[in-house]
């Protein structure tokens, strides 16, 4: 009976391993195996061998295996469960009929069992003398997909000889997509009209999903974006990301995309009309219409119409696919110019100045129009003495003032407006009483 027990418990165990190492990781053994084929074809292509996702599945597996002898294969292997599974059940349908399930002869299952040494043998000796047809990428780009996600779209060159397109398309097995930190992404085929496929001829491009295609709304709830190659605010990480492509019977292919969009600050002079950023650069993303929207604070929360018209600061965010980037854009208000003082000298009679004071007006010539205001900046010699300056410009000469040059260094200051900079000018003014 206690024998009985440890058996059903064994079973027990035995299932439940079986069926979680099934359902959470069913690709273990065909990535371990994608890894000694990965090894072997490099040597063949006397390509150097790097640390790939199979290669380290592979030690994995192998290390696995020394410390725990064959226990992935006879009870952790996706493969060798549905062996059992499908034995298990000819066995019980053998049982209904009331027959004996087939069995070999054991001196057949004693030969057959070295026939897996032998397999492993010729595959890998294929790997390494076999013909490794050359690949090359045509085009590597970014875009979002009809479904919603963002995916880098790969186009094969079938220009190279000694393939076809829709063949090497086929003979594709695996491909990673990594942003130098992770690696992710569901890959698809996709065909002419833009259908995804698994199987099947006249296929357009090979399409990596970079994200579940859900919405940002979406995802609040159920977070299975691949957060790795995302911003928080749902937009796609600017940067380099490398794509493989491993095909049976074909040189393993790599490739470098940088994906980004890069928008600058800009200052502009107010005249008036409407002040548009200047255009995005935009890199590795497929063409596409770059969208711009106008913001009034730095939040962005307040969007504008369209592009600002009047002074001040405001934000643009320039958007494709789903990259974005933000930029400052300022409108400010025009320089003005003082080009002119005049007079710069006056001649007096010092006969006349016995009797009276005398006076004249400055004037002054501005770029743009605006009132203008004067000042003494400073006096030279006796001038403050004997000279005086208003603000509307009117210079005085006191009465009595002796014969002689007197200098004054005069500021003109133009009044700021709403549209244009206040702006001075500063000349010495020339008196002569004589």
């Amino acid at each position: 009976m206690k024998k009985k027990k440890t058996r059903q418990l064994h079973m027990l165990v035995t299932v439940l391993i079986r069926a979680v190492y099934f359902f959470a990781f069913p690709a273990a053994w065909s990535t371990g195996f994608s890894g000694v084929k990965y090894l072997f074809t490099q040597i063949h292509s006397g390509k150097p061998i790097e640390l790939t996702a199979f290669l380290k599945v592979l030690i994995a597996l192998v290390l696995y295996t020394v410390v725990f002898g064959r226990f992935f294969c006879g009870k952790a292997c996706a493969f060798g469960t549905y062996g059992d599974v499908l034995y298990e059940i000819s066995s019980r349908i053998a049982g209904k009929m009331k027959r004996k399930p087939p069995r070999l002869p054991k001196r057949a299952g004693d030969v057959l069992r070295f026939l897996k040494y032998a397999v492993l043998l010729a595959v890998c000796l294929l790997c390494v003398f076999g013909t490794v047809i050359p690949a090359k990428l045509g085009k590597v780009e970014y875009a979002v997909d009809k479904y919603g996600a963002g995916a880098i779209n790969v186009y094969p060159d079938d220009t190279v000889a000694g393939y076809t397109w829709n063949e090497y398309l086929d003979s594709i097995y695996a491909a990673t997509i990594s942003d130098g930190t992770a690696t992710a992404g569901a890959v698809y085929w996709i065909d002419l009209y833009g259908e995804r496929a698994t199987a099947g001829y006249h296929y357009n491009k090979v399409e990596f999903e970079l994200n579940n295609g859900l919405t940002k709304a979406d995802n609040a709830q159920n977070v299975s974006r691949y957060a790795a190659f995302y911003n928080e605010d749902g937009t796609l990480k600017a940067g380099k990301y490398t794509v493989n492509v491993y095909a049976e019977g074909y040189d393993t292919v790599t490739a470098e995309i940088e994906i980004g969009i890069t928008l600058a600050d800009k200052k502009a002079v107010y005249t008036g009309e409407a002040v548009s950023i200047d255009e995005a650069v935009v890199s590795g993303v497929a063409a596409e219409a770059v969208t711009y929207t106008y913001y009034s604070d730095e939040a962005c929360t307040a969007a504008l119409e369209g592009p600002p018209t009047e002074i001040g600061t405001y934000y643009v965010k320039a958007a494709v696919a789903d990259l974005c980037d933000k930029a400052k854009l300022e409108i400010t208000k025009k320089a003005n110019k003082i080009t002119k003082i005049a007079p710069l000298s006056k001649n007096l009679k010092a006969k006349n100045l016995k009797k009276k004071k005398a006076s004249f007006k400055l004037k002054a010539t501005v770029k743009n129009k605006a009132s203008v205001t004067f000042a003494a900046a400073k006096y030279l010699g006796k001038a403050k003495k004997y000279v005086s300056v208003t603000k509307a410009g009117k210079v005085t000469v006191k009465k009595g003032t002796p014969k002689g040059t007197y200098k004054v260094k005069v500021k003109a200051t133009s009044k700021e407006t709403a549209a244009v900079k206040s702006a001075n000018l500063t000349k010495t003014v020339m008196i002569k009483v004589k």
